[in-house]
């Protein structure tokens, strides 16, 4: 039996999209935009609500795939590279790339 049938928070075991759930996936919508604030962008271009959603401290990443109905890994790679290249990065700041 499924750990998510016998009574396990949601997010952890797995789910509809038949992956195992650890590591990021098993954050909350709220810890990624506490720790990754810049990560906010990968929930807005996936067409989500989960920004500024009053339950994102409960939903984890796996809940959200589930619920838009999109695989886990796409969510995964998006909230990854979300804020890569983008101007307000420490690392680009004062380069020549900058006009």
């Amino acid at each position: 039996m499924p750990a998510s049938e016998v009574g396990a928070p949601l997010g952890v075991g797995v789910g509809v999209n038949e992956e195992p759930v650890d590591g990021l996936a098993g954050w909350t919508v709220a810890k990624v935009l506490a720790r990754m604030p810049d990560r906010a962008m990968a929930f807005i271009h996936l067409r989500t609500a989960c920004v500024g959603c009053p339950l994102d401290r409960f939903c984890s990443l796996a809940d959200v795939a589930n619920a838009y109905h999109f695989p886990l890994s796409t969510l995964i790679d998006a909230v990854a590279t979300a804020g890569e290249g983008t101007d307000d990065d420490p690392a680009h700041v004062g380069s020549e790339a900058d006009p």
